[in-house]
């Protein structure tokens, strides 16, 4: 698949955090598929993103070059997961793309057609019939007012308030 240039402004953030309760605890990034991890498959998702934030262990190593964390507060779940990963971006992203690293079959293409959708829009997500699934947010004011606070809600809240439809 050939590079976008017109992503331009666009990031990535890759939760591979969390306590993977239903598989026993185990490490999902360093799961094996076709002999290349989770979290390598999962990157190339990204091909377009001008950089990558893991949040999550640095227990893979990586062939691209991404910056690793751990969400604040720890066991925060996915918000503080993604509220995390957007604070060390180190350029001001206009698009972030969002993926679980249990989530391998997105594909580049998946962010490119999200990114088409999310024009003139806060953001995108494909049809998940209640599963989990990749999304595409606009930074900005929305986002910054879903960032719990100690006078202001929980991550729980910041959830509602980012996956409301616009």
């Amino acid at each position: 698949m050939d590079f976008d240039t017109g992503a331009a402004g666009f990031s990535g953030v890759l939760l591979a955090g969390g306590t993977a309760v239903r598989m026993d605890g185990i490490d999902k990034a360093s799961i094996e598929l076709g002999g290349r991890t989770l979290l390598e498959i999962c990157l190339d998702s990204f091909p377009d993103a001008d950089e990558v934030v893991v949040v999550g262990p640095r227990t893979v190593r990586t062939t691209r070059p991404v910056t690793f964390t751990v969400e604040d507060p720890p066991r925060g779940g996915p918000v503080a997961g993604l509220l995390t990963g957007v604070d060390l971006l180190l350029r001001p992203a206009r698009l972030i793309g969002v993926l679980a690293v249990d989530m391998p079959r997105v594909s580049a293409h998946t962010f490119r057609r999200l990114r088409d959708a999310a024009t003139d829009r806060d953001g995108a997500f494909p049809g998940g019939r209640g599963r989990a699934t990749p999304a595409l947010r606009r930074t900005g004011r929305r986002c910054a007012a879903a960032r719990p606070t100690r006078s202001r809600g929980s991550a729980r809240d910041a959830a509602a308030h980012l996956a409301r439809r616009t």
